[in-house]
């Protein structure tokens, strides 16, 4: 099987009616693996070139903003580090909470989704090993459900500080996330012997966000609930809430489905503007509105809750001030931040 056969030569290579037929559609026989490639495959006309540019744009564009983002993060975090007050002298606090960390490292993932994503289509486009157009389609995936996967967990660890139950979950996103990496690794390897590994390759990605689909349905409600006594006082943080509840779910939802439709039935067209567009670009850029940070934010702003006392519904003080911020600032603790910049 020749991997630099032309797509028209692939999809009349076998007979679509027969193959949608078989009771194990599309997982028998050699034609039904390459329906798996042809899901993968672009092969550009002079109008694809105008879409595919103007969204490549948007791409770069977006890779400008994380880029800005990063490195006002990065100076607030270094100055933050530098300065004696707020250190750790007595040991009661710590000089950079675990929501800083955790936007951070969110921003860094989000932005080597975006730049991957970006490297990666040109590319897409333009080569012919199926190999390539493989790794090309998929590697920008895993790097976007590793960023998502880090927002859900901070859903997960803000539920058990309302709860007064929180533990850090960085131990065990660490671990997930470099699970995901070895499987992707391995199928990529046995794909080199076996096309059928892109079938199993889009089953992991179905399973990955069916699991953040799940996650987020059952703890964004949650935490809604349990942070309601605040919310009440902060109509802005609610909206910013129920909005990210809705993205996600939306973002997670058809992306399950997009990954279970290509296992279970490949499409004739995939509509890239919609796998790319609406579900990896405009929900990047969301997020990024979202929580912009300033660089004239003070030292102190980060690390303090939303009022001077944390909300009932926040467990205890260290654990709800250390995590809270990485969602809301209020008028009474945003110090040089936006009004919108924590998600």
């Amino acid at each position: 099987m020749s991997y630099s056969r032309s797509l028209e030569e692939e999809e009349t290579s076998f007979d679509w009616d027969s193959l949608r037929s078989s009771r194990y559609y599309p997982h028998e026989s050699e034609s039904s693996s390459m329906t798996t490639s042809v899901t993968i495959r672009v092969t550009p006309e002079h109008y694809y070139l105008v879409s595919w540019s103007i969204l490549w744009g948007g791409f770069l564009l977006a890779i400008l903003a994380a880029s800005i983002q990063v490195h006002i993060e990065n100076e607030w975090l270094h100055t933050r580090r530098q300065d004696i007050e707020q250190g750790n002298p007595s040991g009661d606090e710590q000089a950079i909470s675990s929501a800083d960390v955790s936007r951070s490292r969110f921003r860094r993932l989000l932005l080597l989704a975006l730049v991957t994503r970006a490297v990666m289509m040109p590319i897409h486009i333009w080569r012919d090993p199926l190999w390539v157009q493989f790794i090309a389609d998929t590697l920008p995936q895993m790097a976007f459900a590793s960023a998502w996967t880090l927002l859900v967990s901070f859903f997960v660890q803000l539920v058990g500080v309302a709860q007064g139950t929180a533990t850090s979950a960085s131990p065990g996103i660490v671990a997930i996330q470099l699970t995901a990496c070895v499987v992707y690794v391995s199928l990529v390897v046995t794909f080199f012997f076996n096309v059928i590994a892109a079938v199993l390759m889009y089953a992991l990605f179905c399973c990955m966000y069916s699991a953040l689909f799940g996650t987020t349905m059952y703890f964004c409600p949650k935490l809604l609930t349990l942070l309601r006594p605040s919310l009440s006082q902060h109509s802005g943080l609610a909206i910013r809430l129920a909005f990210c509840s809705v993205l996600c779910l939306f973002v997670f939802g058809f992306s399950t489905f997009g990954f279970a439709r290509k296992v279970v039935a490949p499409p004739h067209q995939i509509l890239w503007w919609w796998n790319y567009g609406f579900l990896e670009l405009i929900p990047s850029v969301l997020f990024l509105i979202m929580m912009r940070p300033n660089s004239n934010r003070s030292p102190d702003s980060g690390a303090a809750a939303p009022d001077a006392n944390p909300p009932a519904a926040i467990g205890r003080r260290g654990r709800g001030a250390d995590t809270v911020p990485f969602i809301n600032k209020s008028p009474a603790a945003t110090g040089g931040y936006g009004s919108v910049q924590r998600t």
